[in-house]
């Protein structure tokens, strides 16, 4: 961590590879969830999943059986809850979830059916965000289904069911982010495409809703 004049330690680390942080509620006050690759650290049992409290790192319940790659808070009419995506099948060692859980601060959950088709499986982005209906959950990745719906690698969660965005995208997606740039607010993805229904596109594109 950054304070302001010099780096800290965040504790004593983790034992293998960070890919994402977010911050969110879990019943306890705002805490930093971590997520990525590692399963131990200083003989406590994280499972690719961790929070800090702001004095240690903490378990989070059993975490997931395949690495994090995304982290994102959403509201989908339940509460706010904190979404995970990456390459894994299953949240708390019990709860199948297709490389996308969520987690109430109490207990886990599958988003539908999650994602599946591509090698490797994965999620690697997730972004809520407001194409003028309501705030909806997004998701890229290296995927061409979710749920029931025919996706390419780019989708968004309503709280019920997934769903297409347009057409996709021709391959992986590793980045989301929404942005104004005078035209109105746009969902933005980049990634490894290079083509979208035929039009080039060179690894970065908008969607408009």
């Amino acid at each position: 961590k950054w304070t302001g004049t010099a780096c800290a330690q965040v504790g004593l680390g983790l034992a293998s590879q960070v890919y994402a942080l977010a911050l969110f509620n879990d019943g306890t006050g705002s805490r930093l969830f971590a997520g990525g690759s590692f399963t131990t650290a200083n003989s406590i049992t994280f499972n690719r999943l961790a929070k800090w409290n702001g004095s240690a790192w903490q378990a989070v319940s059993n975490g997931l059986n395949g690495v994090v790659r995304s982290l994102s808070v959403h509201n989908d009419g339940g509460g706010s809850k904190l979404y995970i995506g990456g390459l894994f099948t299953q949240a708390g060692g019990s709860v199948t979830a297709n490389r996308v859980a969520r987690w109430s601060g109490s207990a886990w959950s599958a988003v539908g059916s999650g994602v599946s088709g591509g090698s490797p499986i994965q999620v690697n982005a997730l972004l809520p965000w407001d194409s003028g209906s309501g705030a909806k959950l997004y998701a890229g990745g290296r995927f061409t289904t979710a749920g029931s719906a025919t996706v390419n690698h780019i989708s968004l969660w309503n709280g019920a069911a997934w769903a297409a965005v347009g057409t996709g995208l021709g391959t992986q997606v590793n980045a989301l982010a929404s942005f104004d740039d005078g035209t109105g607010s746009a969902l933005y993805a980049a990634g490894s495409f290079t083509n979208i229904a035929g039009t080039t596109f060179n690894r970065l594109a908008r969607w408009n809703g």
